[in-house]
């Protein structure tokens, strides 16, 4: 598995919420258990995301964006969890152009912040 270095894994991590969880169980399988559930639900959403977007459905737009924000957050996924935070002000604002290309922008953040997950999860790093 790729590994990032400690000035990205800062960038699109958060080292405290991920400390939390480590505090709720140290036992590496469950935390990677819990990543692995984060990014099977997150990917299903952000499709069901994609799809709202492209047809304008600011109601829908909203209730996954505020769902997809807090779950990334709780999870330590900071770069990708502010992302949604703003494609929901986008979306808000009936700006959909911008929250689409918002979402493109955000894939490769979501890619990166799972690797640094799952390695930071896997070793039940206490740092």
């Amino acid at each position: 598995m790729e590994k990032l270095n400690s000035e990205d894994l800062e960038r699109y991590l958060s080292l405290e919420a991920l400390n939390e969880l480590t505090q709720i169980s140290s036992d590496p399988e469950w935390l990677v258990g819990l990543a692995n559930a984060y990014e099977e639900q997150t990917r299903a959403q952000i499709a069901q995301l994609v799809d709202a977007l492209e047809e304008g459905r600011s109601e829908v737009c909203l209730e996954l964006t505020h769902v997809l924000k807090s779950s990334s957050l709780q999870m330590g996924v900071r770069a990708v969890g502010l992302g949604f935070e703003e494609i929901e002000t986008l979306v808000g604002g009936g700006d959909f152009a911008t929250a689409r290309q918002k979402h493109a922008e955000l894939q490769l953040d979501f890619e990166q912040s799972l690797i640094g997950l799952k390695a930071f999860l896997g070793q039940g790093a206490t740092s």
